[in-house]
């Protein structure tokens, strides 16, 4: 945490934060919660997925890793600047939510290491096709893809922006949130590492309140902003 506060010029603490691991009992600390809520949480820890829940300041970690760590640190950071105080459970309404926290967690956790990539294309088919044998993980390919091209229409001046494709099940957001998010977090460390963003308007993006009516403005905004490079595809790492 020192690190991501030194490069980010923060003073952020974590002590208040509680760590449970595969070997704890996570759901013993979360008794108050929905069924439904439950549910998405038993999905994301069948699926190795590592989640910050603000509202009770416990970080599930999937796995021990530097990269894993990093990226909760990540979750952690956006939360406390911005003054989220709940995990995005509505979806799909939170799911432009959910993918700018993706994001800046894996822009984080690039803080820490550099070399750090989103996962490709082939490595999500691979891993989709186990957790969903019926399709191989094909709709959730299917949206990230819409989305992809939902942003790159906006800075051609396309101005519809929702998504074509609707996915059946609510927890599959957060996969295709997590595909558009690692490349969008990807863009913004880049952006980062040359000057183009500068530590202000990161820790401004960290602070942008999610739940605010503009934050779709402020999105998309970004999005134009890290689209000026005429030698890559909108669609790198999907297609």
């Amino acid at each position: 945490m020192q690190l991501i506060n030194e490069d980010l010029g923060l003073n952020i603490a974590i002590d208040d934060v509680k760590v449970v691991t595969p070997d704890l009992e996570l759901f013993e600390w979360l008794e108050d919660l929905s069924e439904a809520q439950n549910k998405t949480l038993a999905y994301l820890v069948r699926t190795d997925r590592s989640f910050y829940l603000p509202e009770k300041k416990i970080v599930y970690l999937s796995r021990i890793s530097t990269n894993h760590t990093a990226e909760m640190c990540g979750a952690v950071v956006q939360a406390k600047l911005s003054a989220r105080k709940k995990f995005l459970w509505q979806m799909p309404d939170m799911y432009i939510g959910q993918i700018w926290v993706e994001a800046l967690s894996f822009f984080v956790s690039k803080l820490i290491n550099h070399k750090r990539k989103a996962s490709h294309i082939h490595d999500l088919k691979r891993k989709l096709a186990v957790m969903h044998p019926k399709d191989g993980g094909r709709e959730v390919l299917l949206h990230a893809l819409d989305q992809r091209l939902g942003e790159a229409l906006y800075k051609l001046g396309h101005q519809q922006t929702q998504n074509r494709i609707q996915l059946k099940n609510p927890v599959l957001y957060y996969e295709s949130a997590r595909i558009v998010g690692q490349m969008l977090g990807d863009a913004i460390f880049n952006s980062y590492r040359v000057g183009q963003l500068s530590q202000q308007e990161i820790n401004s993006y960290l602070s942008l309140n999610i739940f605010k009516k503009d934050f779709y403005a402020s999105y998309y905004k970004l999005i134009c902003m890290l689209g000026n490079d005429d030698n890559k595809s909108p669609f790198d790492g999907l297609v």
